[in-house]
This record gives C-alpha cells, sequence and structure tokens, in this order.
C-alpha cells in the first residue's frame, strides 16, 4: 500500500529479496523434491534449462509489448503462490469458491474505482480495508488457490491507490521502462483548483506544466525560475543570446521555455516515446510554445554527442539520471572529457543529480579533481510555498573557474565548491560502482 518512492531503498530492496529468496527456495525444493530417476535427469535438466530460457525471453521481449506497466512481477508471485506444495490436492476441495471470492473482490474494487467519483477523500479506509483483507488471505494460507488469487487481488487493488491522486491520461512501457501522463489538482495562488500534467518514469517525476495559457510556458518541478537552472539562466542573460545549447534527457521540454530566438539548441533523447508524448499538446506543449530553433537527435547521447563539432556548445544541460535507473556510461571520466571536448572553453557543462537513493556528486566531484575541473553544486530547496518548485540539486562544471565566476557569486542561489570525497575511485567506461555512492 506504500508508494515504492516513499520507502527507503534498503526496505524496499530487502522486502522483495525476502519474498524473492522464499520463493525461489519453495520451486526449486519442489523441482529438487519431483525430480526423476538418474536415468532421465538429463531430459529433466535440460526441460529446466529451456524453461528458463523461456522466462526470460517473456520478461525481456513479449512483456514490454503486451503490457504498459511492470505486471509480470506480481504475476510471477501468484504463480510461485500456486506452486506450493499441496496445491493439487487443495484444489479438490471448494475450488470453485476459492476462485470466486478473488474475482468478486477485483471485480467489487473495479466498480467502485469507475463509479465513485473523488476515490481520494477514502483513502485511509480502503487502506483499512486492504489490510483487513491481508489479514484474512493470511489465515486462508492452508488454502493454496484461494491465497495466491487474494494475493495477487490485493496487489492489483493496492497498485490502484497510487493513481487515486491523479488521473492517468497515458500509459506505456518501451524498452526503458514505463511512461505515465498523469492529470493532477493543485491549488493555484488565487486558491482555486487547478488542473496540471505530470510526466512519471517508473516512480520518478521527470517533468509537469500548468495548463492555463499564461502560464503554460514557465519551467517548473527541477527546472524553476527560482531554481538553480533559472538562475544559471538569469546570471547568463545579457551574455547568453548567441548561445549554443545541447540538453541530453528531453523530459517533458521545460527547459525549452528558458530559449530565445537566436539560440540553437540540440535536444537528445534515447526513448522515442518521450519524444512522441513530449510533442503532444495534448499532455505537454512546452517544445510547441518554447522551442524556436531546435534540433532533436533520438539515440544514445553519448554516441550522438561524439559525432557533433568539437567546440559547438557554450551550454550542455545533462538530465538523464533518475532515481529509478543511472544510465552510468554517461558519468565515466571518459563521457567528462567527451562532454569537454564538445564545449567551447568557456562552456559549461551542467548535470541534474536530483536522486531518492545515490549521491551522484561524489562521481562527478572525483572527476572534477582528477581533471582539473571547477565546479559547483546547490542543493536547491524552495523558500517560498510556490506551486510545482521542488527541491533539486545541481552541480555545474567548467574548465575555468572565472567561467562559473557569476554563480559563485551570485544573490539568486547558494552556489558552492564541490566536497572532495577521497574514498571514492574515479568511474571509468571499465569501472564503476553504484555501491559506493548509495545514500
Amino acid at each position: 500500500f506504500i508508494n515504492p518512492a516513499d520507502l527507503p531503498y534498503w526496505a524496499y530492496l530487502g522486502l522483495h529479496l525476502l519474498a524473492f529468496f522464499f520463493a525461489v527456495m519453495v520451486c526449486h525444493g519442489e523441482l529438487a523434491k519431483n525430480r526423476p530417476h538418474t536415468q532421465y535427469l538429463t531430459t529433466f535438466y535440460l526441460i529446466m534449462s529451456f524453461a528458463g530460457m523461456l522466462g526470460g525471453m517473456f520478461n525481456t521481449f513479449v512483456a514490454p509489448f503486451i503490457f504498459n506497466g511492470i505486471y509480470e512481477y506480481p504475476l510471477m508471485i501468484v504463480a510461485a503462490l500456486l506452486l506450493r506444495p499441496g496445491t493439487l490436492v487443495a484444489c479438490k476441495k471448494g475450488l470453485l469458491l476459492q476462485i470466486l471470492a478473488p474475482v468478486l473482490l477485483v471485480v467489487t474494487g473495479l466498480i467502485l474505482y469507475a463509479s465513485v467519483n473523488d476515490l481520494i477523500q477514502y483513502f485511509d479506509l480502503i487502506v483499512i480495508s486492504l489490510i483487513a483483507l491481508t489479514l484474512l488471505t493470511f489465515l486462508l494460507r492452508a488454502k493454496p488457490v484461494a491465497f495466491a488469487l487474494l494475493t495477487g487481488a490485493i496487489i492489483f487493488l493496492a497498485l490502484g491507490l497510487h493513481g487515486l491522486s491523479s488521473h492517468t491520461l497515458f500509459k506505456e512501457r518501451t524498452f526503458f521502462g514505463v511512461l505515465a501522463v498523469r492529470e493532477s489538482v493543485l491549488t493555484s495562488e488565487q486558491n482555486q483548483p487547478e488542473k496540471y500534467h505530470e510526466l512519471f518514469h517508473g516512480t520518478t517525476k521527470h517533468g509537469a506544466q500548468r495548463l492555463p495559457a499564461n502560464l503554460a510556458t514557465i519551467p517548473l518541478t527541477y527546472y524553476s525560475r527560482p531554481g538553480p537552472m533559472g538562475q544559471l539562466f538569469k546570471e547568463f542573460d545579457n551574455t547568453n543570446e548567441n548561445w549554443t545549447i545541447g540538453v541530453v534527457g528531453l523530459g517533458a521540454g521545460a527547459l525549452t521555455c528558458y530559449a530565445k530566438d537566436q539560440q540553437n539548441w540540440t535536444l537528445y533523447e534515447i526513448d522515442p516515446l518521450v519524444v512522441d508524448i513530449a510533442s503532444n499538446p495534448d499532455y505537454f506543449s512546452y517544445l510547441k510554445r518554447c522551442s524556436h530553433n531546435t534540433t532533436m537527435r533520438v539515440g544514445d547521447a553519448r554516441l550522438s554527442l561524439e559525432n557533433e563539432p568539437d567546440q559547438k556548445f557554450d551550454l550542455l544541460v545533462m538530465d538523464a539520471f533518475s532515481s529509478d535507473s543511472v544510465p552510468t556510461h554517461l558519468l565515466t571520466q571518459e563521457a567528462l572529457e567527451l562532454y569537454f571536448k564538445k564545449l567551447k572553453p568557456n562552456g559549461i557543462l551542467a548535470f541534474h543529480i536530483t536522486n531518492r537513493h545515490l549521491l551522484l556528486k561524489k562521481v562527478l566531484s572525483i572527476h572534477a579533481e582528477h581533471l582539473h575541473f571547477a565546479a559547483l553544486i546547490q542543493e536547491f530547496k524552495p523558500q517560498q510555498d510556490i506551486p510545482l518548485v521542488v527541491a533539486t540539486d545541481w552541480v555545474v562544471m567548467a574548465k575555468n573557474p572565472e567561467t562559473l565566476a557569476p554563480l559563485g557569486l551570485s544573490r539568486l542561489g547558494n552556489w558552492q565548491k564541490m566536497p572532495l570525497y577521497f574514498d571514492m575511485k574515479p568511474w571509468t567506461d571499465d569501472f564503476t560502482n553504484i555501491v559506493s555512492i548509495w545514500k
């Protein structure tokens, strides 16, 4: 019933590893107990290996195309429970009732979800009901079919809780993860309810946009005007008229609302679906309203940047890291050397490092130290309660300290020198260590 984004990573990881351990022990125990005579062991192990291959192929190639979420995981939990010892014997007693009860539970939940407006006001009651159902399910553990199907029904209904405060406009899964566009409601400056759109990748919010026309060009969330990126563009407002800017990671396209007519922007995005979402004005209109001289490059950003001319960019923004996944090949020493090769001598490299689980600043700090780059960090926390202006962490780097001097002296925000982490080993294309940067 808890959003994974609200759990400490160690609790979430421990919970799933524990469940996985017990499921594996039971399933492998059943396989070992039912193994055939030595005469047939070769066939037995061949079938096991083939089945494992089929499972891997299903998860890798089939599931992303037939599901719009990570549904194979709860399905495998239900399957593991159905394969418990004694299931076949128990099936002979009251099988219809064991199947009917979970089905009725799911149907009831769907009817309530579809027919009752503003279910969020009943959130506490729903959670209490699901906890009670969980306890009842545990009491029925002697009936394997009912136990497995009721567990699946509770997981299904609990997943629906996370969407009560918003309406999902679009949801689709690709090789790169699950993307969702949600419509939520905020309280405006006039104390009126106002709808806005959010982009999610997994459990991580990747941008938001207010819908009124007079507010639709305001960058929000991690890219707000009071935040680090707003400060950067404000400090260089008098000198960035003809800048060439690259952005790795499109999101909803909010950064393009800092663009000026004479600037040239290149946007790099690896997932074509993100481009489709950001380009669809029914979801987000940042690109339609704000992008002027903009070029889109779809594909791996590091490979795309290698094909760009040297010393092309005045500003290169790296916004490809989330709490759900970190493309480490964009954070290696070789990657940073490539970025600065593509930057002009006084160019600025900016990293968005907001992360619930990882201290990405440790990686960038050791790179700045080893490569002799100037680096500043700001861990921004909004001082005023402004809708959709959130806490965010950014790092800026440059070859020359003088390039970053306007930010270091800025009154707009608290830019600090990067702390040093002497226990860190630089990440390279041959070495990364995620464990070393866990919070």
